[in-house]
């Protein structure tokens, strides 16, 4: 019974590797890496009329970097300050627009088709 079950799995694991293949190959798959900074943020909220800062074709795999915070917290919190990234302190000095939410949201981009989000993954 074990064996069957093994086989099975070893079956299914070699058909889905060939079926990403398959789509990467025929939707030309890219890689993007969208890092927040004051050009492509946006503070304490969220609207449909914010112009999107990437597009992506189906496929494509996104890496977005997103710094949170605010810088002199931080340091007066005790982290040295060659330890807050260059990008949210230029998010601090630069983002004056900013809405009622505490957040600085990375974004916004949009897919050429309707997006599926498959999994999130936190680095």
């Amino acid at each position: 019974m074990w064996r069957k079950k093994k086989l099975l799995m070893t079956f299914i694991g070699i058909i889905t590797i060939f079926t990403v293949s398959v789509i990467q190959s025929v939707y030309g798959q890219s890689s993007h890496t969208l890092v927040g900074n004051p050009k492509t943020v946006h503070w304490g909220y969220y609207s449909s009329k914010i112009e999107p800062v990437l597009k992506i074709d189906p496929g494509d795999i996104v890496t977005i970097v997103s710094p949170h915070g605010v810088a002199a917290v931080y340091e007066a919190g005790g982290i040295p300050p060659d330890q807050i990234s260059k990008e949210l302190r230029d998010i601090n000095a630069e983002v004056k627009e900013r809405g009622p939410g505490p957040h600085i949201l990375t974004g916004l981009f949009i897919s050429m088709v309707q997006l599926q989000v498959t999994y999130w993954r936190y680095i």
